[in-house]
């Protein structure tokens, strides 16, 4: 079962997706992962800060998106496109980012140059050892 104290204030959602546990917090289209053998599931105190994805702008994508994240630290950064089923649709960066303020953008193609369909897409930021995750839409 799902541990009772997930680390959020208010919890809307729990979803697997991916091999790891999605707990929604108080922002509607914001999404923390957790993997599933993490501690930080079980003790919020063994999560060290990681990335947070602060917005997807505009939302839905229209014609293209832009990711605004922060870092706490210097990491090796992978942001990539998944579509609802979990498959990879676009590798948007992988490379070492310094701290700060970061937006990458997505112009709603997959990794060949093509549209993708409508649909809801996950924007999955791996950066420092920890994953976090954001929803974005796509109307055609």
């Amino acid at each position: 079962g799902v541990p009772s104290s997930v680390p959020f204030s208010v919890v809307y959602a729990i979803e697997v997706f991916d091999g790891s546990i999605f707990a929604g917090g108080v922002f509607p289209n914001f999404l923390a992962s957790f993997p599933l053998n993490s501690s930080a599931v079980h003790d919020e105190r063994a999560a060290s800060p990681g990335p947070a994805i602060v917005a997807v702008t505009p939302n839905p994508l229209n014609p293209q998106t832009r990711i605004h994240f922060n870092l706490i630290e210097s990491a090796q950064v992978d942001l990539t496109i998944l579509d609802s089923r979990g498959f990879h649709v676009a590798q948007l960066h992988s490379s070492v980012l310094p701290a700060g303020e970061h937006n990458i953008g997505w112009d709603g193609r997959d990794g060949r140059g093509r549209r993708v369909a409508s649909g809801v897409y996950l924007v999955k930021l791996a950066a420092g050892g920890q994953v976090t995750s954001a929803k974005v839409a796509v109307l055609r």
